[in-house]
């Protein structure tokens, strides 16, 4: 696997305001995701079980 790529500085609050503002399930679930990967540096295997696409 290769090395994990950080985020921006500011990719978890963009991420929370994106999560309360949508309304599509498939678009909660990938900014779901992303808010996980930059907040706690999930892996996307980890990530996968979470959010329930594993």
């Amino acid at each position: 696997m290769r090395p994990q790529t950080p985020f921006p500085p500011n990719t978890v609050a963009r991420m929370k305001t994106l999560l309360s503002s949508t309304t599509k399930i498939d678009e909660y679930r990938r900014i779901q995701c992303v808010h996980l990967r930059a907040k706690y540096e999930y892996s996307a295997s980890q990530i996968a079980e979470m959010v329930g696409l594993k």
